[in-house]
């Protein structure tokens, strides 16, 4: 009995210190940095994706171009 009275007493330490007011403010502060940090994340994945079909563009542009000075009849 006492045993499960000293366990009662520590766990609800415990608890208390969950529902501290400044545990609400760590939350929030915790999933304001993984909503930031997740935000970042799309941005550069975003512009990688813009820089690779630039890239694609640019080369397709060369080969377009290079095919049409080797084969000079298919211009107009």
């Amino acid at each position: 009995m006492a045993i499960a009275e000293a366990e009662r007493l520590i766990l609800g330490s415990e608890y208390d210190d969950y529902t501290a007011p400044d545990t609400n403010l760590a939350a929030f502060f915790r999933i304001s940095a993984l909503i930031y940090f997740a935000n970042g994340c799309r941005f550069v994945v975003t512009q990688m994706e813009k820089r690779i079909r630039r890239i694609t563009l640019e080369r397709r542009m060369k080969m377009v171009t290079r095919a049409l000075k080797h084969h000079p009849s298919h211009l107009p």
